[in-house]
């Protein structure tokens, strides 16, 4: 039989590395090594792997001839990195020769497997000369800074950087991450857009398909919808998430687009809200340990409140394994175990414990329960000292709001106006305090002086107001009113600057005294009969009843000829004492019944606090196409010398 062309297959490898078909570099790979064992062609068959995405494929190779692939160690250490298997990437990694590409792998490694100090260690030495920088590593060592809390804003702020918000999407998304991260929301939405707008422009420029658009989106739209959705636009986050779903992602992008889906929903469907969370922890090697701890912790809210305490217990015990005994979302899913059971002092007591035991991890969520189950029982007082307790309320627009409200539940205006103050402070010592946020505290708060009477400090709220905005229209009436009461020169100074009313401007006084005023009754009937005075009235026939049929077995009642109230079962009718409270005859009632107190608690303000968590997407480290092994140019040229 006569023994194969090698020589042949090597030029005809050679024409399909140059042409990228990497399908036929495996399959004439594998001809070539059925009659010799070449370390070319198993470079090149590893290589295309590689490039085709079959990472388990190309590390049975590794497996199966392991003499062959002593010099592709980086090769098999990108593999095992694509497959997750991130401590033997690591290890692997060690065999290897220092060099960039190694570096750069590296980097990524330890950014996965999320050691996120030394993944920006390295990326800060690899972006010294951020000017040399290509935009995908510029991205990663972003991701890795604010993962890590380094110094992401000296990247961000830089002339490279602001260039790359605006050509690069990975970096833009990577920036408005890092602007979440500081509470930024506004800066946040705006670089999600950009980020929206340039990869839509980039894709379309490389002749992508609307399936692989809307894959590349769906990263960056689940993270615009957790923007809308701090931002308390429910809709709009809805109609994201549902398209972001629609495109069938990344398990890690579904996994967050379905956990803030059901934040949204609530309780409006909990078997498919349940189903939803499930089929995101299907994968769980897929999210970081943040994003995992937060959906396991909806799942056991969820149950909690179909009733599955069991199942819930189960979830608690996976979240103790995996994150340890001192987790703050374990103390709480055990304080909603027994509030729905109606333990609700030993709810608080839970809680409070664990507060005085572990207070650096005292966050927020504890505290607005805290102050939920405090507005459960009535105690407002208690509920507005742990909302007073909390550092960054200030921050919080929310729980200055519910301050305010309860304070003046309680009729306390000055409690309310020190709250209201202390923000506004807060407010004037940011950087931002010109911003849109800052404007509508301020007529709210002119607008609660002025609704109890304190028209002086109206008024200087109002003109706090027209200074960052002469010609806000919705303040100068307000100061109009306020002035009236005290200052009637300044009030008429300042209703010069009310705009005029469109259309007639005169008016005749004594012609508008001659008009008949209209009755609202006599317009009524005129307008009715106007409209039915071409129409037959219709008269509307009713079904007789026919008696029902009487039972002639059951014996017939005794009493059946006399008077009801000469009936033997007779009840005479209480006379109706409602409204009227208990004490001496001609006393005028004090203070509040019993009924009247629970329904006013019933209208105090709600405080979500043990509620399901939206996550947001994890910074982007793009697979940066240097980084995947150049073996495949190598042996373009090796198989030029075969030839």
């Amino acid at each position: 039989m006569a023994q194969p062309n090698v020589q042949a297959f090597f030029v005809e490898l050679d024409a399909k590395i140059k042409s990228g078909d990497y399908e036929d570099v495996v399959s004439i790979s594998d001809n070539i090594l059925k009659v010799t064992d070449d370390k070319d062609a198993i470079r090149c068959k590893i290589v295309a792997l590689i490039h085709l995405g079959k990472f388990d494929q190309a590390l049975t190779v590794f497996n199966q001839k392991p003499g062959l692939t002593e010099d592709l160690q980086y090769e098999r250490a990108y593999a095992l990195y694509r497959q997750k298997k991130l401590s033997e990437a690591l290890a692997v990694l060690d065999k290897v020769p220092d060099s960039p590409n190694k570096t750069q792998l590296l980097a990524q490694v330890l950014f996965r497997d999320e050691q996120f100090s030394e993944a920006s260690k390295i990326y800060s030495q690899l972006t010294s000369n951020l000017d040399a920088t290509s935009p995908e590593l510029a991205a990663n060592a972003l991701a890795a800074m604010v993962s890590s809390g380094g110094d992401s804003l000296k990247i961000i702020s830089s002339a490279k950087g602001k260039s790359y918000i605006q050509s690069n999407h990975e970096f833009a998304f990577n920036a408005a991450y890092y602007a979440l991260e500081q509470g930024d929301i506004g800066t946040a939405e705006k670089y999600l857009k950009q980020a929206i707008s340039s990869c839509q422009k980039s894709m379309k420029q490389e002749g992508a398909s609307e399936a692989d658009l809307a894959i590349e989106l769906a990263p960056l739209q689940t993270q615009l919808g957790y923007v809308y959705q701090l931002e308390g636009k429910s809709d709009e986050a809805s109609q994201l998430y549902a398209s972001v779903l629609k495109a069938k992602p990344s398990d890690e992008v579904y996994a967050v687009a379905s956990n803030n889906t059901v934040v949204i929903k609530k309780d409006s469907d909990k078997s498919a809200s349940l189903q939803r969370l499930k089929q995101a922890t299907s994968n769980k090697e897929k999210l970081n340990a943040a994003q995992r701890k937060l959906v396991e912790f909806n799942k056991g809210l969820i149950l909690v409140s179909m009733g599955k305490q069991d199942q819930a217990r189960e979830v608690i015990k996976s979240l103790e394994t995996e994150f340890g005994t001192g987790s703050d979302l374990v103390a709480l899913l055990e304080s909603s175990i027994l509030f729905k059971n109606g333990q609700i002092a030993e709810s608080q007591e839970l809680l409070q414990k664990y507060v005085q035991k572990n207070p650096k991890n005292s966050n927020l969520r504890l505290m607005l329960s805290l102050a939920q189950i405090q507005l459960e029982k009535g105690d407002v007082q208690s509920a507005i000292r742990i909302l007073e307790s909390i550092p960054e309320r200030n921050q919080k627009a929310g729980i200055v709001a519910t301050l305010v409200t309860l304070y003046d539940k309680l009729e306390d205006v000055q409690g309310a106006v020190k709250i209201m103050d202390e923000h506004t402070q807060w407010l004037d010592s940011q950087k931002d305090n010109s911003s849109e946020n800052s404007t509508k505290f301020l007529k709210q708060c002119a607008a609660f002086q002025l609704k109890h009477g304190n028209y002086k400090e109206a008024a200087s709220a109002y003109e706090k107001v027209l200074k960052k905005n002469p010609k806000d229209i919705d303040a100068i009436p307000g100061l109009i009113v306020a002035y009236s009461h005290y200052d009637p020169k300044q009030a008429q100074k300042f209703s010069s600057r009310l705009p005029e009313l469109e259309g007639q401007t005169s008016v005749d006084a004594e012609q508008l005294e001659k008009i008949a005023i209209p009755r609202e009754n006599q317009v009524a009937v005129e307008t009715k009969g106007s409209e039915n005075s071409g129409k037959k009235e219709e008269k509307r026939k009713r079904k007789k009843k026919r008696p029902q049929p009487k039972d002639m077995t059951k014996p017939l009642d005794p009493e059946r000829w006399l008077p009801l109230h000469m009936r033997s079962t007779f009840r005479a009718r209480r006379k109706k004492t409602k409204g009227l409270e208990k004490g001496a005859q001609g006393g005028v009632a004090v203070g509040k019944s019993v009924k009247d107190e629970k329904a006013e608690q019933k209208n105090l303000p709600e405080i979500k606090a043990t509620t399901a968590a939206p996550i947001s997407p994890a910074p982007h480290v793009k697979e940066i196409k240097d980084d995947k092994p150049a073996a495949a140019k190598k042996k373009q040229n090796k198989g030029k010398k075969k030839r």
